[in-house]
Formats: structure tokens, C-alpha cells, sequence
């Protein structure tokens, strides 16, 4: 199974998830960057209010005391803010009287005006607080549709019963290792496989019963082949295999003699014992085809041709015709 996914869309996707980027719609700013606008921001509020203060000292001591809002906003939101400006604001209005004290002065600034000053900067950290609160909103949301559209994807790529790649996701990974095989100048095989006399078994057991025997078959096929090959069920009983890099027949009737017997051993299900036989059709990559749709059906055929022959065997599809291969002469 092949999922392509392209660099930008990632690209894209994580930038979308920084609250600077969907309102400016420029890269996320550095840590670096943000200390600079909160400098610039103290900037701002020293030449607003620093006559308030009456020396750059005071000032310095208040502001510095107030940074920590910034950037408790910016990583808590408005809560954080709020709390941390709890604490820091009582803290800055003693440590002026404390200053005041020490100078043998009256208070340095009013309470209204230190209100007015202090209100400027903790509105711009709340400010901060609610961009922080809105990335995590959109952070949540973006997660949300993310889950919901993998979700989809899968639905849309896999048998819903069975669990394994449907025939859509087949098509996609048999023309990805058509194409790298055409690169590589490597052989391929696509077998077609249908279970031997299956409508027996949901009429004897029940369809419930029968489609727990299906997905038990796509585990055991899944676990006689490779990593490399795709295997999907396409409807019904009906499976199909696209075995990478293989050009022998013996090679190819050995692997198809192991997928018939991982079936042949007996699936227990709600007490009961089904023991299962299957018919396979095979064509290869490029010598009866370069298409999947042109190679699967001519797999289909040569299955159809074994089933009025034979069942329980595979067959090799020969250009124009079918050829029946018996076990022992590929052994």
C-alpha cells in the first residue's frame, strides 16, 4: 500500500497551525523575534509613561516586573495572564512605596495613574493571551478535521470488513510498482483469487459467520507475503495479489501454493471448523500486459478457465490463451 503525500501540503498544514500565520500569513515568528516586539512593546510603554515614574530606574524596575505577563499569556493564555498580573501588580505597588520609602519621598505615582499605566501593558499581555487561546482552539480543530479526513481516507482506500486494501487502493499500488518496475526492468505478477464453493459456507453457516471467515483469510494472506506486495479484496470471495520483482514461474507457483494452503488449514469461528479451497489466475508483468486493468483481467480469466478445469490449483495466463500448469511440474 502506497500513501503519497506531498511536502508542501505538510508544509502548509503545520504552518496553518500557528495563530501568526493565519493572521498575517507569513512564517511563525522565532523565539528571537518575539522577545523583540515584547522589547518594542516596553518601548512603546516607557516613552508613554516613564514621566509618570519620574526616573528611568522606576521605570525599569516596573517594567521588567512586567514582562513575565507577556509571556505567561502568550504560553497560558488569558488565564495565565490574569493570575501572573494578580501577583506582579500588588508586588509592583509595593516595591514603589518600598522605593518611595527608601527616598524619603511621597508615593511616586498616584494609584489611578498606576493603574492607567499598568492597565496599557496588561491589556497588550491579555491581547497576547487571547492569540494564544485562539492558536489552541484552532490547534484543536486541525487535529479534529485532520482524524476525521484519515478516517475518510481510510474508509475510502480499505474493505470495510476485512480490514485490507480495497480495489481502489489496489489500482493505486499495482500502478506504483508497475512504474518502479519499468524503472528497475523487474517482472511482476498479479494474481487473481477466488475461494473455492464459498457461497457453501454462508448458506450452511450464515453470512455473519462467513464474513468472520473473510477477514481471517485477509490476515493469513497478508501474513504469506511480503511487505513489498499488495494484496486487496475486490468484492465478494474474490482477493488480488501483485507480487513485486519476480520473473520465474517457479518462484510465482511457490508463492501461490503457499497462499492456498494458509487457507486450506482449518478457521475455527463460533465453534465451528471451515476448511477452504481456492482458485488461482495468474498474469505477468510485461509479458501479457502493462496495464493493471489489461493484467487483472487476464489474471481473472486464467482463474475462470482453472474453476471449469480444476479448483484447488493455479493456472498461468499465455498471451492470447490460457495454460493449465499442474502443481508438479512447477516443483
Amino acid at each position: 500500500m502506497f500513501v503519497i503525500i506531498r511536502e508542501e501540503i505538510i508544509l502548509e498544514e503545520k504552518n496553518s497551525e500557528n495563530i501568526w500565520y493565519v493572521i498575517t500569513g507569513v512564517q511563525p515568528a522565532s523565539l528571537a523575534l518575539r522577545i523583540l516586539i515584547s522589547l518594542s512593546v516596553l518601548v512603546v510603554y516607557a516613552f508613554l509613561f516613564i514621566p509618570l515614574y519620574n526616573t528611568s530606574l522606576r521605570y525599569s524596575v516596573i517594567a521588567l516586573a512586567l514582562l513575565p505577563i507577556f509571556f505567561v499569556s502568550n504560553m497560558f493564555g488569558i488565564l495565565g495572564g490574569v493570575l501572573i498580573g494578580l501577583v506582579i501588580v500588588p508586588l509592583n505597588w509595593l516595591l514603589l512605596e518600598f522605593m518611595a520609602h527608601g527616598e524619603g519621598g511621597a508615593n511616586v505615582v498616584s494609584w489611578e495613574y498606576f493603574w492607567i499605566s499598568h492597565g496599557f501593558f496588561l491589556v497588550v499581555g491579555l491581547l497576547f493571551g487571547y492569540l494564544h487561546d485562539m492558536h489552541m482552539q484552532l490547534h484543536k480543530e486541525l487535529d479534529e478535521r485532520r482524524k476525521a479526513e484519515q478516517e475518510l481516507e481510510y474508509l475510502a482506500t480499505h474493505d470495510p470488513l476485512t480490514g485490507i486494501p480495497n480495489r481502489m487502493m489496489f489500482y493505486k499500488c499495482a500502478e506504483n510498482l508497475i512504474s518502479r518496475a519499468l524503472r528497475r526492468g523487474e517482472g511482476l505478477a498479479f494474481l487473481f483469487i477466488d475461494l473455492d464453493d464459498f457461497k457453501q459456507v454462508n448458506d450452511q453457516y450464515g453470512h455473519a459467520l462467513g464474513d468472520k471467515v473473510l477477514v481471517e483469510v485477509g490476515k493469513r494472506f497478508l501474513n504469506a507475503l511480503r511487505d513489498t506486495d499488495c494484496v486487496a479484496r475486490i468484492g465478494g470471495d474474490e482477493f488480488a495479489v501483485v507480487l513485486e520483482s519476480v520473473w520465474e514461474r517457479e518462484t510465482i507457483g511457490y508463492i501461490c501454493k503457499r497462499l492456498l494452503n494458509s487457507i486450506s488449514k482449518p478457521i475455527e469461528v463460533n465453534g465451528y471448523k471451515v476448511v477452504l479451497k481456492g482458485s488461482i489466475g495468474i498474469s505477468q508483468y510485461p509479458h501479457h500486459g502493462d496495464k493493471v486493468e489489461e493484467l487483472l483481467h487476464h489474471a481473472d480469466e486464467a482463474m475462470y478457465s482453472m474453476k471449469s478445469k480444476g479448483k484447488n490449483s493455479f493456472v498461468f495466463y499465455n498471451d492470447s490463451r490460457v495454460e493449465i500448469l499442474a502443481e508438479n511440474e512447477l516443483t
